[in-house]
């Protein structure tokens, strides 16, 4: 019969195994969210530009036309090469509020 040392050994094993793959389909889906989200304001910048003005659009425009979190537009938009944000600034010279606007092609 086997050693409980020996038993024990493997059902660590086998936790650690299972944790790692449960990790990595975590973090997939993570990233497939965040990749979809990011695709998701890019490609609504892009059409908004194409009907003729600069394309720029604020936070809440966007938080209601995308039905995302300000924080999940922002962080996508950080992370995009095709995203530009643009400050407007008010009668002191300071930013009032973030554009994002469709930069790519």
């Amino acid at each position: 019969m086997a050693n409980l040392t020996d038993v024990t050994g493997i059902l660590a094993d086998l936790a650690a195994i299972i944790t790692a793959c449960v990790a990595v389909h975590f973090w997939r889906g993570n990233r497939r969210n965040r990749n979809r989200k990011q695709l998701s304001l890019e490609n609504y910048l892009k059409e908004e530009k194409a009907k003729g003005d600069k394309g720029q659009r604020g936070l809440p425009h966007l938080v209601a036309h995308l039905g995302m979190s300000e924080s999940d537009i922002m962080d996508v938009a950080f992370r995009s090469k095709r995203v530009r944000r643009v400050t407007d600034k008010d009668e002191s010279g300071f930013a009032s509020k973030v554009m994002l606007e469709y930069s790519g092609d």
